[in-house]
């Protein structure tokens, strides 16, 4: 049969978000080519030997990443999906075998920091599989009645269910069931900290996990670890950054320091332990034990170390193991080489750097307060910022809007600071040209933000607080900007809102009333080239007949997934740069 089209650039798009593990199953042939190819009703669905359907939808202009999708719980990371889009012709070519243009796939830009390797498969005892078992049932439980609707016996369920996971050594469905168990703690005592978000991530995580290690498929990174590993790291000369606030929805409260060798790569010291986000506020003026050197999590952001023999994690934990020797060094400035070149790089670079830390180094003028959605309140609680070598305005937001913490009222005193230009610590907060905000400094060239000595040059927006006598030419009030309306489209908002709602309210969320707005809410995604989420969100809605929990589960976890891993694409790649 003849193939459908692929628009230019798809093969790189699929494989800009598929795993560097998956793309090299691929170098020894492309499977693709024996599967079954059936065209019907303005698509092409492939079925793959082990009965994974691929559906392509046929475009004129070839057929784009929204127009695939997979039915396999990877999708859109999967190897079905790139075996696909790397076996249709290319627009403007002949024939239906794989694409075959010097354009179609070049290979990936080499990593800054090697991959590392793809865990081995996981084996369990009799006692992982039990305790697999009852999770699974009571994680699905948890789902079809909802947060709201969910009963005692269904969260003791899961409570034993999570005690079982510990005792058997699943540390990572044990972790991410103590925060399903957290959140729905939260939101019965209608605790600020709740959030639906967070909760169907970690609801997701767990289901995400728990299902792949039940049906054989899952990895000893699954499985998870009881303690880090660490690598030695050598000599090193640190400088400190700002500390972070650390609040865990299992529990689990503290403060984590961010510092920088002179080669640029990023450490953290972290006192995080079971207390909530009341320690995590006393944890800021409480002494850090590195290798003999002794100071507060304040002091050390603002100066720095010298540390011999030290390891480091994965994450870019510095460890505090015996035979680590460490002496305070000097005061740290943002002006210091090591952080200088971080705030020197361009903004497209770091976005593309495999930094386990996530962080962003950048120079911005702030614009006043707006947003979008339900955050373009005035408040201030958002701000409007334009960021050196970005074409479009981004929002700077709180990561966490905790009473414990300063991060808003230092945004809402910020957002009366129009054209203030500073240097700001940030990462991506998952939405559309959003970044959480950690730290900020002054700009060089704007001595406007006046911060006192013992501040050390910077901000911890999360603990220190900024007062008005700080800042020059502050406004009375809000200055309050509108951002411009390609900004406010978030093409996944109604997905995302009817993915939540099933997390709050279960199955009863996708009454048959509902099937018209269910309709038009695909019909958008289809307009908007999402055809893979129109399927998905049209078969979470069918699932509301299933009286067996699993169903729903099956099509949540797919919808839920879908969801996560296209915002994080457009989160990350729609910045303008």
């Amino acid at each position: 049969m003849t193939r459908p089209l692929g628009a230019a650039g798809l093969v790189d798009a699929v494989r800009a978000v598929v795993p560097e593990r998956i793309r090299k199953r691929l170098e020894g042939g492309n499977p693709a080519e024996a599967w079954t190819w059936e065209a019907a009703d303005g698509a092409t669905t492939v079925t793959t030997d082990g009965g994974e359907r691929v559906r392509v939808v046929h475009r004129a202009t070839g057929a784009e990443v929204a127009d695939l999708s997979c039915s396999c719980l990877l999708a859109p990371k999967c190897l079905h999906l790139l075996a696909v889009a790397t076996s249709l012709p290319a627009e403007g070519s002949t024939g239906g075998g794989a694409a075959t243009d010097a354009t179609a796939a070049p290979p990936p830009p080499p990593p800054e920091r090697p991959m590392a390797p793809e865990a081995p498969p996981a084996t369990l005892d009799a006692g992982q599989r039990s305790a697999l078992s009852a999770t699974l049932r009571s994680a699905r439980a948890v789902l079809a009645a909802g947060a709201v609707g969910v009963g005692a016996t269904a969260v003791d369920d899961l409570q034993r269910a999570v005690h079982a996971c510990r005792a058997t050594a699943l540390y990572r469905p044990a972790r991410s069931g103590q925060r399903v168990l957290t959140g729905l703690a939260d939101l019965r005592a209608a605790r600020p900290q709740f959030e639906l978000a967070q909760l169907a991530e970690d609801l997701r995580e767990l289901l995400w996990t728990t299902e792949r290690l039940a049906r054989g498929a899952g990895r000893t990174s699954d499985v998870g670890t009881g303690r880090r590993q660490y690598e030695p790291a050598g000599t090193l000369r640190l400088h400190g950054i700002a500390c972070e606030p650390v609040a865990a929805s299992t529990g689990h409260g503290g403060t984590s320091t961010l510092l920088v060798d002179g080669a640029g790569e990023l450490y953290t010291v972290s006192d995080v332990r079971p207390g909530g986000a009341a320690r995590a506020r006393a944890t800021y003026e409480a002494a850090a034990q590195i290798g003999g050197a002794t100071l507060p999590h304040r002091e050390l952001a603002r100066h720095g170390l010298f540390v011999q023999n030290a390891t480091r994690s994965a994450d870019g934990r510095l460890g505090m193991g015996e035979g680590v020797r460490a002496v305070r060094a000097g005061r740290s400035s943002f002006d210091d080489p090591p952080i200088a070149r971080r705030f020197a790089e361009p903004v497209a670079r770091q976005l593309q750097r495999p930094d386990p830390t996530g962080l962003l180094f950048l120079t911005v003028t702030l614009l006043g307060a707006g947003g979008l959605g339900s955050d373009a309140e005035g408040n201030g609680n958002v701000l409007v910022a334009a960021v050196e070598g970005l074409r479009n305005p981004v929002r700077l937001v709180a990561p966490t809007d905790h009473q414990e913490f300063a991060f808003v009222d230092n945004l809402r005193l910020l957002s009366r600071a129009p054209a203030l230009r500073v240097r700001l610590v940030a990462r991506p907060a998952g939405r559309r040209r959003t970044l959480a905000v950690l730290a900020i400094a002054p700009a060089p060239d704007d001595p406007r933000l006046r911060l006192p000595d013992d501040f050390g040059g910077r901000v911890s927006l999360g603990y220190d607080v900024l007062r008005g006598a700080h800042v020059d030419g502050l406004q009375p009030h809000v200055l309050e900007v509108t951002l411009p309306d390609d900004d406010a489209l978030d093409p996944l908002a109604p997905f995302r809102r009817r993915v939540e709602r099933v997390v709050l309210g279960g199955r009863h969320t996708l009454p048959g009333a509902a099937a018209p707005l269910v309709e038009r809410e695909a019909a958008q995604l289809r307009s908007l080239h999402l055809g893979g989420g129109a399927e998905l969100l049209t078969a979470l809605f069918r699932a509301r007949l299933a009286r067996e929990p699993e169903v729903l589960s099956t099509e949540w976890l797919r919808a839920a997934t879908w969801v996560d891993a296209v915002g994080t694409s457009l989160a990350t790649t729609d910045w303008g740069a």
